[in-house]
């Protein structure tokens, strides 16, 4: 096992350790995974045939006979020679129509479309980089007048909707995108190996009924657009098109722009020569760094294949393996790859069973002795089978191999969470996720939470609630705190105290509680009772905001348990776009309370938490210590005892001291003392039975 000489992972994105390793899976098995579903392929090498399918394309109407010079190949691509789809003028267009393509409408299926592009600059709305047809059918195009792309297949949607989420593609340099419809689930965009946006639902992709599939234009354009602008013509590269008839897994999307950044094509990864018949294609050794005119034979390393690494793994075995021929330890996890193959553990995935735990941490010895070496089973979640998961005990100090000791959830304040582990901490946390209806219909809507990328990201009413109960009148009162931003033009984001975490059947609203609401639609923020148990009052609000998308927004939620409320938002880098609201709650009968952040219910819409935290409700001005009872017991004791109550707040901790003189509180009674909810009362021995007269102050520590 290797020493302990990388940082710990706590979690990560599952992006490979280098772009070798994710390369060499490409092109290792991964050629036959590629080619499995693959329709159509166009690699414009100097030429529009299809190399995977029947659809080619004839020169001749390449610019659809509209007057434009057609397109050009260019040789200093990416990948080589690509498609020159720039425009020479206004007028002119390059596009190229794929005729009799009623194969590819991928009517009622699913499909992937993936392309690298290129362009400078976007000069007309909506200009298509593939496109079979409008509305229900599928689309991958400039985003309106944007500087991204966004890709609609089944129901017109389109997954990266504003241009503070659609990355900036005009720029210049080579970007990959893909755009995915999974039938009836869902449609996905993807930019340069990041997943940007994913619309859920019952998604299903309906031909139009157009015959021809145009790429670097649109067939059902603004027909009132002069002459080739009709056709929404691309200005720029286009390279390596293809199109799957199944949506293509995360990691084959990322081995695609892994490989693409290094200049290998997926031609050459579906490309299995072998020169020097030693059973690895070419293209491995290439990009390995072996020789493929070499097979080996008189390799001076470790074997007649050669082993680079040093691992026991020969090339051929670690090419049948899918892992790196230079690195011993492929993912990076601690566990060589040998040693990963022998545990049945995989050697391309740091965290094979997805506890955010390395592989090579998790020692499946069954004794915890530190993080780094942590006895559990590298292929169970749970090791111990208590229900919770191993990184969760690790996390919280609890024994992960053994099913008595469970951990204890986080139930004090203050709470802070700036959701920078891309997993969410289930000692503080609970989720509540799944479909809801709309007003009792069939139209289903899928909510989802997930921490990802320093926030958490609510989808379509997805619930994220405290894992025990704060109630304001119990603990002195709450104070919430945090950002948050919308990802969607229709969103409407919520944060509730003295909530129950169940949803109504119609929308999927809470229940209970109390309900601080910031409204994009209408650009107001509104505080509401979630039900006939709770009664708002005198509600004042002061200044105006305007809602924008993709900003980030401060927030503050007071519900200090004595009834008053109140909510201030403002735009984090404009404080003086903000607004302000309270109301007084007149009466409370709830008996769960938990604190609730949750989204609107509807296809689309998405909201981002980007940090929270929970703590104490700070007291009001002119709020001080209240002393409400002294007495003094002369027969408690040979000096008697004082009894004193005073009004006290919840986790605060108080100290008492006494005076003579009412100038010097330099006598110590008691400190540390925990406060309880409303009044504390102690007592305690006569501190100084000598004086004539004793004064005592009580102070918060």
């Amino acid at each position: 096992m290797k020493t302990q000489n990388k940082i710990k992972l706590n979690s990560y994105r599952r992006v490979g350790a280098t772009a070798c390793m994710l390369i060499s899976l490409s092109i290792g098995n991964a050629q036959a995974q590629l080619e499995d579903g693959l329709l159509s392929y166009w690699d414009f090498e100097n030429t529009f045939d299809d190399v995977a399918g029947d659809f080619s394309v004839d020169s001749a109407v390449a610019d659809n006979g509209v007057g434009g010079t057609g397109v050009t190949f260019q040789p200093d691509g990416l990948l080589g020679v690509f498609g020159n789809f720039e425009r020479t003028g206004l007028g002119t267009q390059n596009l190229v129509v794929v005729p009799d393509s009623e194969d590819l409408d991928a009517s009622g299926e699913s499909i992937t479309v993936s392309a690298w592009c290129l362009v400078d600059l976007f000069n007309q709305n909506w200009q298509s980089i593939i496109v079979h047809g409008e509305g229900d059918d599928w689309r991958l195009a400039r985003r309106q007048g944007e500087q991204g792309v966004s890709y609609a297949g089944g129901g017109g949607t389109e997954d990266a909707p504003g241009a503070n989420i659609t990355p900036v593609i005009s720029d210049g340099e080579w970007h990959h995108v893909v755009g995915i419809t999974e039938n009836g689930v869902s449609t996905r965009i993807w930019i340069d190996g990041v997943l940007i946006a994913t619309n859920s639902g019952n998604i299903i992709i309906d031909d139009n009924g157009s015959d021809n599939l145009f790429i670097g234009g649109n067939p059902q354009a603004d027909m009132d657009l002069p002459g080739a602008d009709q056709f929404r013509p691309w200005n720029g590269g286009i390279d390596d098109l293809a199109l799957w008839n199944r949506p293509l897994a995360p990691f084959e999307i990322q081995q695609l722009f892994e490989a693409g950044q290094n200049g290998i094509s997926l031609s050459t990864i579906l490309d299995a020569d072998d020169a020097d018949d030693d059973g690895l294609p070419d293209a491995f050794e290439i990009v390995n760094d072996l020789d493929p005119n070499d097979d080996g034979s008189i390799d001076i390393n470790n074997g007649p294949l050669g082993d680079p690494d040093g691992d026991s793994l020969d090339n051929l075995g670690e090419f049948n393996n899918n892992t790196d021929p230079q690195d011993a330890d492929t993912d990076d996890d601690f566990s060589d790859d040998p040693e990963e193959l022998a545990n049945e553990t995989d050697p391309n995935l740091p965290d094979t069973d997805g506890d955010t735990l390395l592989d090579g941490h998790e020692t499946n010895t069954g004794v915890f002795v530190s993080e780094t070496d942590t006895g559990t089973d590298p292929l169970l979640v749970d090791t111990d089978g208590d229900g919770f998961n191993d990184d969760i005990e690790v996390e919280a100090g609890s024994e992960p191999n053994d099913i008595t000791d469970v951990p204890v959830f986080v139930d004090t304040l203050p709470i802070t969470d700036d959701f920078e582990d891309n997993s969410l901490n289930l000692l503080i946390w609970d989720t509540l996720a799944g479909t809801v209806s709309q007003n009792g219909s069939n139209t289903l809507f899928g909510g989802s939470v997930e921490e990802v990328e320093g926030c958490v990201q609510f989808e379509e009413r997805g619930y994220l609630f405290t894992a025990t109960e704060f109630d304001p009148e119990v603990v002195g009162g709450l104070e919430i705190t945090g950002e948050m931003s919308f990802q969607n033009g229709t969103d409407v984001f919520s944060i509730l105290t003295r909530a129950t975490p169940e949803s109504l059947p119609n929308f999927g609203e809470a229940i209970s509680g109390v309900q601080f609401i910031l409204d994009l639609n209408r650009d107001q923020i509104v505080i509401q009772a979630r039900n006939g148990d709770h009664t708002i009052v005198n509600t004042v609000v002061t200044g105006t905001i305007d809602f924008m998308v993709g900003v980030f927004y401060t927030f503050q939620v007071i519900d200090d348990g004595a009834g008053a409320l109140s909510l201030v938002v403002a735009e984090r880098d404009n404080p003086d776009n903000t607004i302000s609201a309270t109301a007084e709650l007149t009466a409370d009968t709830s008996d769960v309370n938990h604190v609730i952040f949750y989204n609107r219910e509807a296809a689309g819409r998405m909201s981002s938490l980007h940090e929270v935290s929970l703590a104490v409700a700070p007291a009001a001005p002119g709020d001080a210590i209240e002393i409400v009872d002294c007495s003094f017991d002369p027969a408690a004791g040979a000096d008697g005892s004082f009894t004193i109550t005073w009004t006290s707040q919840e986790t605060v901790t108080y100290s008492i001291n006494g005076s003579t003189d009412l100038v010097d509180f330099g006598i110590s009674v008691a400190t540390g003392i925990d406060g309880e909810a409303g009044t504390t009362t102690l007592t305690f021995e006569n501190p100084d039975p000598a004086a004539d007269s004793l004064f005592f102050q009580v102070s918060d520590e």
